[in-house]
């Protein structure tokens, strides 16, 4: 998403991977629709964020007070937790805008690659080209194309050949300007 043009909105929490807090009582939902009888309403995603992950209501208030109760996975998804760590969901999206911001994506626009795989998915926008294999199997990388950021590792193989695997996107610059080409494929 936020390699596309136009505007890009990040929910509360998701820059963490902080999950929707399912598991919530139904004595301490808020939510005027479960009064309604609406369901589960929206409290889910609106618990607190977590600051630091040692203080109480995980650094959303100094008594350990909140309007609805954290997680535990929320201490070590905590803000003070993830900085600093390459893995961390909260670096991968700081990679992710400031590589927004710096090809400018959100002014820019989109054009379809088609790159004739039944789960892989291209576009560019100005210099930069993505790839989803949204398949579970690993496809060959073309040559000419400079990694810039991943959702996971890219394997490398003994021929010196790129493979995005499965469920991963790719955000990349050509290092060329001729259009993505074969050897593009299935492992």
């Amino acid at each position: 998403m936020l390699a596309l043009p136009g505007s890009a909105y990040l929910y509360q929490g998701e820059e963490l991977g902080l999950p929707e807090a399912t598991t919530l009582e139904m004595a301490v939902r808020q939510d005027p629709t479960i009064a309604r009888g609406g369901g589960l309403g929206r409290d889910g995603c609106r618990v607190p964020l977590p600051w630091e992950s040692a203080a109480p209501a995980y650094g959303f208030s100094p008594t350990g007070e909140s309007w609805l109760p954290q997680p535990a996975v929320y201490g070590r998804l905590a803000l003070d937790a993830q900085k600093g760590d390459p893995a961390s969901t909260y670096e991968f999206y700081r990679h992710a805008l400031r590589t927004r911001r710096d090809y400018a994506l959100g002014s820019g626009g989109l054009a379809w690659i088609d790159l004739d795989l039944a789960d892989v998915l291209g576009l560019s926008n100005g210099e930069l080209v993505v790839i989803a294999n949204t398949g579970e199997r690993q496809v060959r990388l073309p040559e000419g194309l400079e990694p810039i950021i991943a959702s996971a590792d890219l394997d490398t193989h003994a021929d010196g050949a790129l493979y995005l695997p499965g469920d991963t996107t790719l955000w990349a610059r050509r290092t060329h300007p001729e259009p993505l080409r074969k050897p593009f494929g299935p492992d």
